[in-house]
């Protein structure tokens, strides 16, 4: 299988899992882990500028894209030549779930590489709920998160950063 990631989290999740081989295009935001770079696999463009052409020229079965680091219209033009997947956590667990999902999406999800990375992460969640459950969220600190300054953008309350 094919798989070109618009993501640079998923791109390093794909080689975690053991796909690294599959995966034909990356962002030129994708730089871990370092090999991801490297030849055969194609700089497809941005984020938010993906190299279209250079993509469909790869001939991907799977093109894989979050939405808040994707734009809608290239989702849509993707899903017309090739399959698309498409996450969106919003919080910690969720991304446990997103995980999972994608292990079952590429049918990995019962290697023992896969299970090992879930019940490890699963493990961290539990650790961090355990030792920040007594902390108030008056306690907690609001700041302004700037993720990109051209334009300048930052997060909402609906999505994961936050």
């Amino acid at each position: 299988m094919k798989i070109v990631s618009l993501v640079p989290s998923l791109t390093e999740t794909l080689f975690e899992f053991g796909l690294g081989n599959n995966v034909v295009g990356v962002t030129r935001f994708c730089v871990h882990p370092s090999h991801a770079r490297k030849p055969p696999r194609v700089d497809v463009g941005g984020t938010k500028n993906p190299k279209i052409d250079r993509i469909k020229s790869l001939q991907p079965d799977v093109v894989l894209l979050s939405k808040d680091e994707n734009r809608l219209q290239d989702y849509e033009t993707l899903k017309a030549f090739t399959s698309v997947y498409v996450v969106n956590p919003k919080t910690v667990d969720d991304v446990y779930f997103m995980l999972r999902d994608l292990a079952r999406f590429f049918e990995i999800e019962n290697t023992p590489k896969v299970q090992n990375i879930l019940a490890e992460f699963q493990n961290l969640l539990t650790t961090i709920k355990t030792k920040t459950s007594n902390i108030s969220l008056a306690d907690r600190l609001k700041v302004f998160l700037p993720i990109w300054d051209k334009p300048w953008m930052t997060v909402n309350k609906d999505t994961y950063v936050n």
